[in-house]
């Protein structure tokens, strides 16, 4: 099956060992002390779960590799704001895939919370989010119609080899 788009919000832009601890770190943040006194162990442990649980190994490759996704239009929503999932990363990443082509709507908001942005601009948002799908399908039914074009031209030209 076709992708026709991936919509990303306030996710890490990369998954490794460091964007995992400042998650949990961030985790605690009514108690930041708890973060930095279990930060440690958890970087320890997190480190060792790869080898010990194939599915997070899994997890983590299958993730990199949506990441590095060829897909063609993206829909990414952040916020300066957020301590778990840092801006700047994902801004590099919507300038990767803008310089490979990839088609990015890209809505930074000043202030908002981590995974709260739905809720904090939901107007904005829902209009974001209506007009990304409404692009995604029209490409869709244009890349089928082109698709279904070059499928009834080589049909033809099969057929044009036929001998009645």
């Amino acid at each position: 099956a076709r992708v026709g788009g991936i919509v990303m919000d306030c996710v890490p832009a990369k998954m490794d060992i460091d964007s995992a601890t400042l998650g949990f770190k961030s985790a605690f943040h009514a108690r930041p002390w708890i973060g930095e006194i279990l930060g440690p162990p958890f970087r320890l442990i997190f480190s060792g779960l790869g080898l010990i649980n194939p599915n997070l190994s899994r997890w983590v490759r299958e993730y990199h590799e949506l990441l590095m996704s060829s897909c063609p239009r993206w829909q990414v929503f952040a916020t300066k704001a957020d301590k778990i999932c840092p801006h700047e990363l994902l801004t590099e990443l919507v300038e990767q895939k803008r310089a490979l082509g990839a088609d990015v709507n890209y809505k930074l908001w000043e202030t908002g919370t981590h995974v709260g942005l739905f809720r904090e601009y939901q107007e904005e948002y829902s209009g974001l989010l209506e007009t990304f799908v409404a692009k995604c399908e029209a490409e869709y039914e244009k890349e089928g119609a082109i698709a279904k074009q070059e499928e009834e031209g080589a049909s033809q030209v099969g057929d044009a080899g036929k001998v009645s």
